[in-house]
């Protein structure tokens, strides 16, 4: 399966520190971007674009065009492969990002990831509500840093049970919250190393796709 990931968190873009990439993205002959292939995955950022640390200090209709440039000015099939999906990584919240690619783009479906904290679940039972009013299908949520393992191997849930609303939607995975994952992203490429704890959320997205 062929893969593209664009982040389209254009303020706080995180793709290429989780990646490990610091070199920017080439152009080809058709004047369009090269996206940046990662462990198999063709990656475009706004990272890969401005200078580390600096702001990017934007008002809506700037965001609008920077997300028109990364999907559409991007040359995802440059290795003569058509995308067979494409993943767009969105801020949290209900900003101009999501209300571009709602009304804008053909959404297949989202996949909210949440910890089951109340005020985080809070806010996204808000996003659920704003996507699902534009018609865009709700394919389920995930739940981040939702258990630790105690020493008897028995699940701690460290927020307790989501009884929200929330709770009425299928939870694709479940990631738990581990030293590991944490320390992962100071050390380069040991993220992949962590692919176990997602195999659970792999294999759920993979089965919708497939039907």
């Amino acid at each position: 399966m062929n893969v593209g990931l664009l982040d389209a968190d254009v303020y706080g873009p995180s793709i290429p520190h989780l990646f490990g990439i610091k070199q920017k993205p080439d152009i080809a002959d058709n004047n369009k971007i090269n996206p940046i292939l990662k462990a198999g995955v063709n990656l475009m950022s706004m990272g890969f674009l401005i200078d580390e640390g600096r702001p990017v200090i934007w008002r809506g209709p700037m965001l609008s065009k920077a997300l028109f440039q990364m999907t559409y000015g991007v040359n995802w099939c440059f290795n003569d492969r058509e995308l067979d999906i494409l993943i767009i990584d969105t801020p949290p919240g209900t900003g101009d990002i999501h209300l571009t690619l709602a009304t804008k783009y053909l959404i297949d479906g989202v996949i909210f990831v949440t910890t089951p904290q109340l005020l985080a679940v809070k806010d996204t039972i808000k996003s659920i509500e704003m996507f699902s009013e534009l018609g865009i299908p709700i394919i389920g949520i995930v739940e981040n840093m939702s258990y630790f393992l105690e020493s008897t191997g028995l699940k701690k849930d460290v927020f307790g049970k989501n009884k929200t609303k929330l709770a009425e939607l299928e939870c694709l995975a479940r990631i738990p919250l581990m030293e590991s994952i944490a320390q992962a992203e100071y050390i380069d490429n040991s993220i992949f190393s962590l692919k176990d704890c997602f195999s659970e959320l792999a294999f759920a997205v993979k089965t919708f796709i497939e039907n």
